[in-house]
């Protein structure tokens, strides 16, 4: 029998940051982002800043009003600061090593961690050139802002910016059967790395939203009922439907309290959404991968496009913002008034339904 919920239960404010990542890998990619930003879909995205359409997704972000924040790539072409072109970053041809070899290296404790440094700060100081002001968050390609050995470098560069905010990517991942094993044991390596990487962070005083979901939703494996499951789960507004109590409050248990406001729950969604890339266009400066060639990413814009989310965010209490909010700090007055209808914008022509944040952020 459940439990009645109590007073500060009830008046809890849930907030989803709907963040679509890989903004400039290229015009593909920018096209759908801008589309999905437009129709309500996505609240915010991360720029990719050694994509090859990183100028002009900076260039549609001021346009459009996107609040954007930086996508820190290590694992996927080549470094922005032109002296790690050679250094222990990248293969004998001049490129990131990719996700694996990545770890791997970092667990053999073979990478520099002052050229670490120096190209966080490079693509840092890039996205300020590109954007005109420094990101409102700085989040990670691949996760890689967790791994051992990398978080510790990401938090004290993070910290020399000034820029409060980045993600951590601990998700519930007791319900997802349609994963295959592999795919499995390696998100479950990235909550482990992000369990440990919370104090880290928290020393540096970087903040996070107190849930997150988006690495069992990707792509092909993105559905209606999944992502509504799994939003429910990351606020606890269902317990019950969450396989296991255990892990369904893993995420909450984890960050919490990470916002400043005490009846403000938030939650960060990982998304992908974009038009697939053509053969030889985009990617980071050897062409695109698999999944950016394939139908995935168009899949996640006509899922997350769905009006059947109207309703699931009304009745579930949910409202959308991005990190403009949680810097700014607004009162829940202030969210309600900016606030139309808790749903997304459906129809492309309607009132904006986001909590839109400033174009720029100084």
């Amino acid at each position: 029998m459940l439990s009645m919920a109590s007073d500060a239960e009830v008046k809890r404010t849930k907030l989803l940051i709907i963040n679509a990542d890989d903004f400039g890998y290229g015009s593909e990619r920018n096209k759908g982002i801008v589309e999905s930003y437009q129709r309500g879909s996505i609240t915010c995205a991360s720029l990719i800043v050694n994509g090859m359409a990183a100028t002009e997704a900076a260039s549609l972000a001021k346009t459009y009003g996107i609040p954007i924040g930086l996508h820190l790539n290590l694992t996927e072409g080549y470094p922005v600061h032109t002296a790690l072109h050679t250094s222990t970053l990248v293969d004998k041809n001049g490129a990131f090593h990719d996700r694996f070899a990545f770890r791997r290296a970092m667990e053999r404790k073979l990478l520099d961690t002052d050229e670490l440094y120096e190209e966080v700060s490079a693509q840092i100081e890039k996205f300020q050139s590109l954007a005109g002001h420094r990101p409102l968050y700085v989040d990670g390609h691949q996760h890689v802002q967790v791994m051992k050995g990398m978080r510790e470098v990401f938090a004290q560069a993070l910290s020399r910016y000034g820029v409060t905010h980045t993600r951590l990517p601990v998700e519930d991942l007791s319900f997802c059967s349609w994963m295959e094993d592999s795919t499995l044991k390696l998100y479950e390596n990235v909550v482990q790395d992000a369990l440990e990487a919370r104090g880290i962070f928290q020393k540096h005083g970087l903040r996070f939203t107190d849930g997150f979901v988006g690495m069992k939703t990707m792509g092909s494996d993105l559905t209606l009922p999944r992502l509504q499951k799994s939003i429910e789960c990351a606020f606890n507004i269902s317990p019950l439907r969450c396989k296991s109590a255990k892990t369904s409050s893993l995420t909450q248990e984890s960050n919490a309290p990470t916002t400043s406001q005490e009846n403000l729950f938030t939650v960060e969604l990982m998304v992908h959404p974009g038009y697939p890339s053509s053969t030889d266009g985009g990617g980071c400066g050897h062409g695109p991968d698999d999944f950016s060639k394939s139908m995935d990413r168009k899949h996640e814009m006509d899922v997350l496009m769905d009006r059947s989310l109207c309703k699931f965010f009304r009745n579930s209490g949910i409202i959308l913002g991005s990190f403009c909010d949680l810097i700014q700090q607004p009162s829940l007055q202030e969210c309600a008034e900016k606030v139309h209808s808790s749903c997304l914008k459906c129809d492309p022509l309607s009132d904006p339904t986001v909590i839109n944040g400033p174009d720029k952020y100084n």
